[in-house]
C-alpha cells in the first residue's frame, strides 16, 4: 500500500474514486462546506492510500490556525476507505514531515470512540469533545 498526497490539480482525477469512500464521513461531520471548491482553494488537503493502483482510502486534512497561541494544527477531518490499521502509519510517516514544513506544531483528529484505541496506541492525548465525539492531538 503506498499514501500519497493529490496535488488540487489532480483532484478531478480522482474524485470520481474517492468521494464514495469519503461521503460517509462528510455526511457525519457538522461541517459541510463545499468541498471540491476548498481542495481546489487548497483550503482543504486530499490524500490517498492505494493499493496496487485501485483506492482502498481517502483523508482529508485542514489547517487550524489556534487563535489564543498562534501554533498551527493539521487536523485530520474525513477519513473514508478500509484497512485503516494496514495504512494509519505509512500515512502519517507522510503526513507528518509534511504538516510540520507547513509549520504545524500539532496533529489533532476527532471521530467515534472507538478510535480511542487506534489513538492510544499512536500515542495521540484525548483533548476533549468536538461536535459530540472524542477529539485527539499529539505534537509533532
Amino acid at each position: 500500500m503506498k499514501a500519497t498526497g493529490i496535488p488540487s490539480a489532480h483532484v478531478p482525477l480522482v474524485w470520481d474514486q474517492l468521494w464514495p469512500l469519503l461521503e460517509p464521513a462528510f455526511a457525519q461531520s457538522p461541517e459541510k462546506p463545499d468541498l471540491l471548491a476548498g481542495l481546489a482553494n487548497r483550503d482543504f488537503q486530499l490524500w490517498c492510500v492505494f493499493d496496487r493502483n485501485k483506492p482502498v482510502s481517502g483523508i482529508v486534512t485542514r489547517l487550524w490556525r489556534d487563535t489564543t497561541s498562534g501554533s498551527l494544527d493539521c487536523r485530520i477531518w474525513l477519513v473514508g476507505g478500509e484497512r485503516l490499521s494496514d495504512w494509519v502509519s505509512d500515512f502519517l510517516d507522510i503526513l507528518v514531515p509534511w504538516a510540520k514544513a507547513e509549520g504545524c506544531t500539532t496533529l489533532s483528529a476527532a471521530g467515534r470512540k472507538g478510535w480511542a484505541r487506534l489513538g492510544a496506541r499512536l500515542g495521540w492525548q484525548r483533548d476533549g469533545e468536538e461536535a459530540g465525539m472524542p477529539r485527539w492531538k499529539v505534537a509533532i
